[in-house]
């Protein structure tokens, strides 16, 4: 997913929330959207680098789901 899809997911509101990549993805963040066809109502949309190129737009609403999840 390139800054540009990410910036697009989120302005349309696609975007449910993020996650913190842990062991071999750790670096990424994992993007969810909103799926209600999905039995969890979400659904994996793409990942992106832990970089600061994306830091500006994971913060605010995007933060992880658990205020003790790693990020």
């Amino acid at each position: 997913m390139t800054s540009k899809e990410l910036e697009l997911a989120i302005a349309e509101g696609r975007v449910s929330h993020t996650r913190a990549g842990s062991g071999c993805w750790r670096g990424q963040v994992w993007i969810y959207g909103r799926d209600v066809s999905s039995p969890s109502g979400v659904v994996l949309i793409g990942a992106v680098p832990d970089t600061a190129e994306f830091a500006p737009l994971l913060r605010a609403q995007m933060s992880p789901l658990s205020p003790t999840e790693a990020r």
